[in-house]
């Protein structure tokens, strides 16, 4: 998220919505409360305005092994290999730049 008055406003929303929100209070003792409130009560505000770009599953979460079980979400753009640990985020970099650089060679 980059500093802005925009930003601000969305980060006073999510804190304010179990207060002012019907049924946002109901994810204050639940996990995880902090993505399901932006995800059912921000986020559809930041559509609507259009605030926000709603990226494919593809693109912007997932990891690799997901993909291979059939997730369809291999995140190309931002992945969540971290419970790997550094050895796996590295083969997944690894991996990555690989791949990239084929294509790169291919439209060659």
């Amino acid at each position: 998220m980059r500093n802005s008055a925009v930003t601000a406003g969305i980060i006073d929303d999510w804190i304010d919505c179990p207060d002012s929100v019907p049924g946002c209070d109901a994810w204050n003792f639940k996990h995880p409360g902090d993505q399901a409130v932006f995800s059912h009560f921000i986020m559809k505000g930041l559509q609507k305005r259009n605030v926000v770009a709603v990226l494919p599953c593809m693109e912007a979460t997932g990891n690799t092994l997901l993909s291979e079980m059939g997730s369809g979400c291999n995140g190309t753009i931002v992945t969540h290999n971290w419970w790997y640990g550094k050895q796996a985020l590295a083969q997944e970099a690894i991996s990555m730049t690989a791949l990239h650089m084929m294509r790169l060679l291919e439209s060659l």
